[in-house]
C-alpha cells in the first residue's frame, strides 16, 4: 500500500478511536450528571446512621413520643393496652382500652391505626359509634424527609373521628361525633440503638374542643422525648409536651387551661417479638392528636399496661 494511503488509513482509524472515546466520555458525563440530579432531587437519606432512621432489633414506636424513626419495610407492630386513672376526683373514673398497629410500608413511609374506648374493652366496638358512647378511631402516616448523620427529620399527619363526651358542671358535651386531625414535625438524634432524643412541633385541629363545645379548637405544641435502651431486656422512655398556643386541659369546673403533658415508662422485652409496657402519664396518648390533651385534675394521672408484638424482624 502506498505510504500516503497508509498514513490516511491510520489517521482515519485514530480519528474513529478518538471519536468513540469522546462519545463514551460524554455518555459517562451525562450519566453521572443524570445520577447526580436524581440523587439531589430526592430527600437526603444517608446510608449510614440507620439507628436514626429505624427502630433496630426489638425496638418499636412509643405512642407517647413523636419521633422521626420508623419501622423497616415489611415490619409491623400490633399492640393493645388498658389504662386506669390514679387519684381521680370522680367515684367511677373511666378506664381506657386501646388497640392498634404500625406498618413499615417502604423505606420512607410508616402507617398506623388506633381504636380507643374510655369504657374499657366491653364497649370498644359496641359503643364507639353510639351517640352515648365514648371513643376514638384514627389513622396516621409518617414520611421521612431527610437525614444528616445521626439526625433524622420526618413529618406525620393524623386524621381521627372522636366521639368523646365529658360531663362537667356547666353541662354540654365535648368533642361528640366530630372529626379531628393533627400535623407533627419530629426530629430525632439517635447515635446508636441504645439512645434516641426527639423533639417535635405539633398542630392539632379539634372542631369541638372549646368552652362551649361548638367552636374550633386549635393547639400548637412543642415537645420532646427520650428513649434509653441499655443492654438487657429493659428499656425506658419519657416525654414532655407543652401547648404554646391554645388550651389543652378541661378542668372539673368546665374551664379550659394549659397543662404540660408528661409521661414516664418502661418496656420489658419478653422474647420472640413480644414486649410488655408500663407507662404513667397525665395525658391520653391514645392517638397522635389526643396525645396533646388531658381532662385530668393536675394531681391525677393514667397508669397504662400494654402488650405488643413485632413481626417481620
Amino acid at each position: 500500500m502506498p505510504l500516503h494511503k497508509t498514513v490516511i488509513s491510520i489517521a482515519v482509524q485514530s480519528a474513529r478511536c478518538e471519536g468513540l472515546f469522546v462519545i463514551k466520555s460524554v455518555k459517562k458525563i451525562i450519566s453521572g450528571a443524570a445520577l447526580s440530579v436524581a440523587v439531589f432531587a430526592q430527600p437526603v437519606l444517608s446510608q449510614s446512621g440507620d439507628s436514626a432512621r429505624y427502630y433496630g432489633g426489638d425496638a418499636r414506636p412509643v405512642k407517647h413520643i413523636h419521633d422521626a424513626r420508623q419501622l423497616r419495610q415489611g415490619e409491623s407492630v400490633y399492640w393493645l393496652d388498658h389504662a386506669n386513672i390514679v387519684n381521680s376526683n370522680v367515684s367511677s373514673p373511666p378506664n381506657y382500652f386501646s388497640i392498634g398497629g404500625y406498618w413499615g410500608v417502604s423505606d420512607r413511609w410508616q402507617l398506623g391505626a388506633v381504636l380507643t374506648s374510655t369504657y374499657g374493652l366491653r364497649s370498644t366496638f359496641s359503643g364507639l359509634l353510639d351517640t352515648d358512647g365514648v371513643g376514638t378511631i384514627g389513622a396516621h402516616a409518617k414520611y421521612q424527609l431527610a437525614q444528616w448523620g445521626d439526625w433524622n427529620l420526618a413529618v406525620m399527619g393524623a386524621i381521627e373521628y372522636i366521639n368523646w363526651q365529658q360531663s362537667v358542671p356547666v353541662g354540654g358535651r365535648l368533642m361528640s361525633a366530630s372529626p379531628a386531625g393533627s400535623v407533627h414535625l419530629p426530629v430525632t438524634y439517635a447515635p446508636s440503638e441504645m439512645f434516641a432524643l426527639s423533639g417535635s412541633l405539633s398542630y392539632a385541629l379539634l372542631p369541638q374542643y372549646s368552652r362551649k363545645g361548638g367552636e374550633v379548637g386549635q393547639i400548637f405544641s412543642i415537645g420532646g422525648g427520650v428513649n434509653i435502651n441499655p443492654a438487657g431486656p429493659f428499656s425506658f422512655h419519657g416525654s414532655l409536651d407543652y401547648p404554646i398556643s391554645g388550651e389543652n386541659r378541661l378542668g372539673s369546673g368546665g374551664n379550659l387551661d394549659k397543662l404540660a403533658i408528661w409521661s414516664v415508662g418502661a418496656r420489658a422485652d419478653l422474647g420472640q417479638g413480644w414486649a410488655l409496657d408500663l407507662t404513667a402519664s397525665n395525658g391520653y396518648a391514645s392517638t397522635p392528636t389526643t396525645k396533646l390533651l388531658s381532662n385530668q385534675r393536675k394531681d391525677a394521672f393514667l397508669v397504662t399496661l400494654g402488650v405488643s408484638k413485632k413481626l417481620g424482624r
